[in-house]
């Protein structure tokens, strides 16, 4: 199914091949990601109008036949996974030497959290891991699927603040009796758990092992900046108290006891947890008044 689904999302962009994209980039790529993305990310406008967006360009002339894979495999998957948390596609061209990607306007969370700000507040970091959480149940529960890529640099930051999901390279179905394959990108195998380098182990993984180590990784740079080693997961000192026994259950060596995304995010809106504060409540309820206006628009057009 996964194959004659790639195959006709090539077809489609292939069919660009000389197309002008209505889009432009206006900056330079973002050097923060340099090394742990496929991608050259920047800032783009719409050109008829000046809308914001930010389009993902891989140059295939400095790229290896693997990697021009990955690109392709990455622009499918964020083409048709709709999800409010998931970085929203637009457009996209595969041209001759080149393949485009149009998102909306989003920064790298790095960018915006170097930022400070508001962007930076307690408040604001907990709403966006509880956005980033909510997007990895959606892929590991609803999906089936393994985001193995899970860290600052897939994690993109909207013109609102909300925190969206990228970094689609390494999707994987996830499968009981096969072992995901390899990251091609050397500097972000400091994000791998310890079950990828055994075999063993990696057989008995559940469908969120993975992306649980990666939300621990995930959660440490949020508070510590870039990780440059997987041994600095061990210094907890600047993690809220709340967040400590969580965040080492997410980075412990056993993959089975990793808790399940949807369990986390319940656990953590618990009394006395990290997610249980007034900032998180009131973007619950807005959200749930959001999805009853849809409702009854949608019953309304209906009938």
């Amino acid at each position: 199914m996964f194959s004659k689904a790639f195959a006709v999302i090539t077809n489609v962009i292939g069919q660009g091949a000389g197309k002008d994209l209505p889009y432009e980039a206006t900056d330079e790529p973002y050097s923060c990601l340099v090394g742990n993305t496929i991608w050259e990310v920047k800032k783009a406008k719409r050109k008829n109008n000046g809308e914001a967006a930010t389009v993902f360009v891989c140059d295939f002339t400095n790229k290896s036949e693997d990697e021009v894979k990955l690109a392709r495999s990455a622009f499918m998957r964020l083409k048709t996974l709709h999800h409010p948390n998931i970085l929203k596609f637009l457009d996209g061209v595969e041209l001759s030497s080149s393949l485009h990607m149009i998102t909306e306007e989003a920064v790298p969370l790095q960018v915006s959290l170097e930022d400070g700000g508001s962007g930076k507040s307690d408040y604001t970091i907990s709403w966006g891991i509880h956005q980033i959480l909510k997007a990895v149940s959606f892929l590991n529960n609803d999906c089936g699927l393994v985001h193995r890529n899970l860290c600052q640099s897939s994690v993109f930051v909207d013109a609102a603040g909300e925190w969206k999901l990228g970094g689609m390279e390494f999707v994987w179905q996830f499968s009981e009796d096969s072992i995901p394959p390899s990251k091609l990108l050397k500097d972000l195998n400091k994000y791998n758990p310890p079950e990828a380098a055994n075999e063993a182990r990696g057989k008995k993984i559940t469908k969120w092992s993975t992306d649980m180590w990666g939300t621990g990784c995930l959660i440490h740079e949020v508070f510590n900046g870039p990780l440059t080693h997987v041994s600095s997961l061990r210094n907890t000192s600047k993690i809220p108290n709340s967040l400590i026994t969580p965040f080492c259950q997410l980075v412990g060596a056993n993959p089975k006891s990793r808790p399940n995304p949807l369990v986390l995010l319940g656990d953590l809106q618990k009394h006395g947890g990290y997610l249980s504060n007034r900032f998180v409540s009131i973007n619950l309820s807005i959200e749930e008044v959001q999805v009853c206006a849809n409702h009854i628009y949608i019953n309304f057009v209906k009938d």
